[in-house]
């Protein structure tokens, strides 16, 4: 038993280690992203060059539709405009035909000629850090494309790739709780790459640091995490030598956080475990007790939670409003979203009301929407950003203060957060609260809204979901 917790202890103090390193790392620290705020595209879809948009992207949206880096450089002012410090794109590498998405690779040496030249890539990267935003990519290290293993670039032999030998007959991963077959066999028939192969391995290790250092990443999102062994994720985190926020796709906590330091490989995953919560709470009117058990077990399974991806929308699942139409909760999701713990991450188009289905249909063309910055949910989004920013709420830890079924709020260091998933009128008095008797304060979502807090609390009126953010008027 002594053994046993030795080694369980030379493991914490290894990652805490890694923790320090990173902290002087190739792109932004870990203490760094904390501030920030992501707008995360899909390149294909975001933004052509000027005069060079695709009318017809919206018949096939399986095909490419013409999106590329220079055409993301030319629509910064509108992502920054949001308030918004730091992008995510989409994979950069060669892909198979039809691959407009970036997440089958043909070719690890060559860059999608779709989106643009090398050139084109470290021009973007070095407009964002003239504008004091960070740049993150989305990388994959566990699959191919589906081609010919003779077409893919380097790993071209098929012995460089899982054999399916402890996989159902058509290879497929189909029990989730197999951690054996979701490491060893293929996601949607995708050449499941075999790490433990020297080559394999020191490939990819040495890829992921030279795209960091030649094109100044400031971050990496890594797709499909749990589908390779945790031991390839820590050279993988070491070789990168950056921030890295990894994708576990499960509603478990304890699944989820067995992937983030000091136990596991990565400095940070996204909160998909919260994601299926606020769907659950704000789309489908779930009570908002869940909010706070789920806070609850963060607190206890996971590392860091403010280094958390944060997100209710992204590119693999139906949008929340294809799910609940009603803008109301949307927006009472968004402010949950942007001011509880973690990074909050907005899918493109979602300022523009986006709606669409599954995959393809949540990957939208943004061009048709003519950037339109007088959007009523841009200019929310806009002021969410400017509250984050102002306050610096990154600084203090989230506090609950009141659980209800329909009402749940949080106090960030100096400003009080209160939402609901309820459109009726509710009248509710806060009793816990971070304000003082005798102060004036405001709701700086809609700042007429003011109030005195007298006998250590104060009244709030909430119509239609309506989400409040109290501060302290000075």
């Amino acid at each position: 038993m002594m053994r046993k917790r030795n080694r369980t202890t030379i493991v914490f103090y290894l990652s805490i280690a890694l923790i320090i390193l990173i902290q002087s790392s190739e792109g932004a620290t870990i203490k760094e992203w904390k501030n920030r705020s992501i707008y995360q595209l899909v390149t294909d879809r975001f933004a052509t060059e000027k005069g060079k948009e695709n009318k017809d992207c919206k018949e096939n949206l399986k095909e490419y539709c013409g999106g590329s880096w220079n055409g993301i450089i030319q629509h910064l002012d509108y992502i920054q405009g949001m308030g918004f410090d730091a992008i995510w794109i989409s994979p950069i590498v060669s892909n198979i035909k039809d691959g407009y998405h970036g997440y089958w690779a043909k070719d690890l040496s060559r860059l999608n000629s779709h989106f643009g030249s090398s050139q084109d890539l470290i021009n973007l990267s070095k407009e964002c850090k003239r504008r004091g935003m960070y740049f993150m990519v989305d990388v994959v290290a566990n699959h191919m494309g589906n081609t010919s293993v003779s077409n893919l670039f380097p790993f071209n032999q098929r012995h460089y790739f899982h054999n399916c030998s402890k996989c159902p007959s058509h290879c497929l991963i189909t029990d989730w709780n197999n951690q054996t077959e979701v490491e060893n066999c293929q996601l949607f028939g995708l050449p499941d790459l075999n790490q433990t192969i020297p080559f394999v391995k020191g490939y990819l290790l040495n890829w992921v640091g030279n795209i960091v250092k030649k094109y100044k990443i400031d971050g990496l999102r890594v797709d499909t995490i749990p589908e390779v062994e945790r031991s390839f994720w820590k050279l993988y985190q070491q070789s990168a030598n950056t921030f890295l926020i990894g994708e576990v796709s499960s509603n478990s906590v304890n699944y989820v956080s067995s992937y983030q330091m000091p136990t596991g490989p990565l400095t940070s995953v996204l909160s998909y475990p919260l994601y299926y919560v606020l769907r659950g709470v704000f789309a489908k009117g779930e009570k908002m007790t869940l909010l706070s058990e789920m806070n609850t077990l963060y607190g206890e399974k996971m590392g860091d939670v403010n280094v958390l991806g944060s997100f209710i929308d992204n590119h693999d699942h139906p949008r929340f409003l294809f799910e609940n139409n009603d803008t109301r909760l949307y927006k009472a999701a968004l402010v949950y979203n942007f001011f509880a713990s973690g990074i909050p991450i907005f899918y493109y188009g979602s300022e523009q009301y986006f709606h669409g289905g599954g995959d393809p249909n949540c990957r939208e063309p943004l061009w048709p929407t003519g950037y339109n910055t007088s959007s009523g949910l841009y200019q929310f989004v806009a002021k969410l950003n400017n509250i984050r920013k102002r306050h610096q709420i990154w600084n203090s830890n989230q506090e609950e203060r009141l659980v209800s079924d329909y009402v749940y709020a949080f106090s960030r260091g100096e400003i009080l957060v209160i939402v609901s998933n309820h459109l009726m009128k509710q009248e509710q008095r806060i009793i816990n609260h971070p304000f003082h008797n005798g102060d004036k304060i405001c709701n700086a979502i809609s700042e007429n809204e003011c109030d005195v807090v007298k006998d250590n609390s104060f009244y709030v009126s909430i119509t239609d979901a309506a989400p409040k953010i109290f501060f302290k008027q000075l």
